[in-house]
């Protein structure tokens, strides 16, 4: 499960809204990663991505037709880096509606039960960690994108500065309801009926699971968490959009038709797309 959606955060992807360099990178290093299966068991590598964007869209304050253009996109990227017969998208939600799987009638329990962790747990460190990743996933296009920036630093506290309390009690909202998303997709799961012989591969590490680096070994930034970027060596990188408006010799690379960049790269620098590497 991933590629939800560009992350509405200005200090984390600046104003773009749809997939750029960074998940094209990614796209690029699972064909490197089939490459090198095909080496040792000729069948290869078949990658079913199944994105969650729409499920979790409304916790964090995401449209759903911002959440299908991204799905849409990304599979134009699919199919620019030829990868479309190997890497196949699916939507969580049609998958449990395939499976008859409707989780309706047990959501009074789960938001109960979401509600009672949110309590119990406050100020723990799963608790901090909860309100900080929460916080980096809302909707913050308001704010400029240092305040951005300076409230995803506070984050990390498990609390906000007292000038932000309407923020906070956002996030405190979006953590019950987060869980209540989560705990759907683990109690109504149909990936095992859908895809009984699968590797379950996510993208941090978990036992039991197959964890896997979506840009290059070493960086834990996912791609829909930052923009695309080009280092001083040539390399695609995922880097934070704060970062990239830290180093002013960087500018954004538009594509024909497009008012957002889909790159950043050291002034007059140019990519060719078709040879995108992951570093």
């Amino acid at each position: 499960m991933a590629f939800p959606f560009k992350v509405p955060n200005p200090a984390k992807v600046g104003p773009r809204v749809l997939p750029d360099l960074a998940e094209l990178v990614a796209i690029q290093r699972f064909r490197s990663l089939g490459r090198a299966i095909a080496e040792v068991y000729p069948p290869g590598l078949l990658l079913e991505i199944i994105h969650d964007g729409a499920l979790i869209a409304d916790v964090f304050d995401v449209g759903l037709d911002e959440v299908r253009t991204y799905e849409a996109y990304f599979g134009r990227l699919l199919r620019m880096a030829g990868a479309e017969s190997r890497i196949r998208c699916h939507d969580f939600e049609d998958m449990q509606r395939q499976a008859g799987l409707d989780p309706t009638d047990a959501i009074d329990e789960l938001r109960e039960e979401a509600r009672r962790w949110w309590r119990t747990t406050r100020g723990t460190p799963a608790w901090r960690a909860a309100f900080r990743g929460t916080c980096g996933m809302l909707r913050l296009r308001d704010l400029p994108q240092s305040v951005a920036g300076q409230v995803l630093r506070a984050a990390s506290t498990g609390f906000l500065p007292s000038e932000y309390a309407s923020l906070e009690q956002r996030v405190h909202e979006a953590m019950i309801a987060y869980r209540v998303k989560n705990a759907i997709i683990h109690r109504f799961d149909p990936r095992g009926a859908a895809f009984p012989d699968a590797i379950h591969a996510t993208t941090r590490v978990q036992r039991g699971r197959l964890a896997l680096w979506l840009v290059h070994r070493g960086t834990s930034l996912l791609p829909w968490h930052g923009v695309g970027a080009i280092d001083g060596s040539g390399r695609a990188r995922v880097m934070l959009a704060e970062q990239v408006a830290a180093h002013p010799d960087m500018q954004g690379v538009n594509l024909p038709g497009e008012d957002t960049p889909f790159y950043y790269a050291l002034s007059n620098g140019r990519l060719d797309l078709g040879a995108v590497r992951p570093a």
